[in-house]
């Protein structure tokens, strides 16, 4: 981590000469020593990209960021359409900061959608919707939940979400 500091620090400055090489060093340590990495335990399990996983979250999250935009422009150009809106509380199956954190992003960048609070005991987020019925909300996410543990080889989470992503 720390090389990969003063490489940014370098390539910031733009210039290769010793000293931004030490001072880079030095801003490394300072920032390492007052940000440590931690040593929670989503932090230093191992896990695996799966390529074929990842293909098929990315072509989920894209037909919903697509079908979404659909949705929300009819809506809005249909005179008294009558949004309807909800917060909606929905189960996660994996305890894993990088899955739900992943899942969390996913879901804000989907219009009509966004997370407003996420908690570990128990697993859940809640999201703010539009145009969609709670149950419905509740799938969406299960199932984007399991791509992202698919994509991500999580091994904390429940079987059953490694199930719902196939």
């Amino acid at each position: 981590m720390a090389l990969a500091l003063v490489v940014l620090w370098l390539l910031l400055w733009g210039d290769l000469s010793v000293a931004n090489v030490l001072s880079g060093a030095a801003v490394a340590v300072v920032l390492l020593v007052v940000f440590p990495l931690g040593t929670d335990r989503d932090q230093t399990d191992r896990f695996a990209i799966h390529p074929v996983a990842v293909v098929r979250l990315l072509a989920t999250f894209v037909g919903q960021v697509l079908w979404s935009n659909v949705l929300l422009t009819r809506s809005i150009l249909t005179p008294d359409a009558g949004l309807r809106t909800a917060v909606v509380v929905c189960p996660l199956a994996s305890r894993s900061n990088r899955v739900m954190t992943l899942t969390a992003n996913l879901l804000a960048l989907t219009p009509g959608i966004m997370p407003v609070d996420v908690t570990t005991d128990p697993s859940s987020i809640s999201v703010h919707v539009l145009l969609a019925t709670p149950d419905e909300v509740r799938r969406n996410v299960a199932h984007l939940e399991a791509l992202v543990i698919a994509a991500v080889g999580e091994r904390d989470a429940s079987p059953a979400a490694g199930e719902a992503a196939r």
